[in-house]
């Protein structure tokens, strides 16, 4: 994903899962498991791009 944290510039960073909660028209979303980079500085996540893509139809 990231090189480096484009907040703080670290480099380091654990690959980690976590439960994300989904909104749309008023129903929610709980999807468990769903990976992110965590950075070890200033704690910045960020999610790839497939996972940002995600649709429900």
């Amino acid at each position: 994903m990231n090189s480096k944290c484009h907040f703080c510039g670290n480099k380091n960073f654990k690959n980690t899962q976590v439960q994300h909660i989904y909104q749309l028209n008023n129903q929610f979303l709980i999807m468990d498991g769903v990976p992110y980079e965590q950075y070890e500085f200033c704690g910045k996540s960020y999610f790839e791009g497939k996972v940002l893509m995600l649709k429900i139809f």
